[in-house]
């Protein structure tokens, strides 16, 4: 399998990695907020997994080099996650007033 043919798994990857870790960043830092959190983390987790195990289920169908190279977007989909969300506060507990 050529390189080139193996891009549009990478970039499925990387878009399959950039929405599950921003849904999970976003779903942590709404936490304080929910009712029942821990209900709302695993239902998160699991619609977040399904994302994932839908993309790679359908790129690796057609070869395990693709689906290699859809892991590898998901890797790099999460450093650019990380990078966006490095420099952001958390929301301090309501109730406190937050140090600055």
């Amino acid at each position: 399998m050529k390189v080139i043919e193996l891009l549009p798994a990478a970039f499925a990857g990387l878009l399959a990695g950039v929405v599950y870790f921003s849904l999970l960043w976003y779903q942590v830092r709404a936490l304080h907020r929910l009712r029942h959190p821990a209900l709302a983390m695993a239902a998160g987790l699991m619609i977040r997994l399904a994302l994932v195990v839908g993309v790679l289920y359908l790129v690796g169908r057609e070869a395990p080099q693709a689906m290699l190279s859809c892991a590898c977007g998901i890797i790099v989909g999460r450093m650019l996650v990380l990078r966006a969300t490095r420099n952001t506060r958390p929301h301090p507990p309501q109730g406190q007033a937050s140090e600055a």
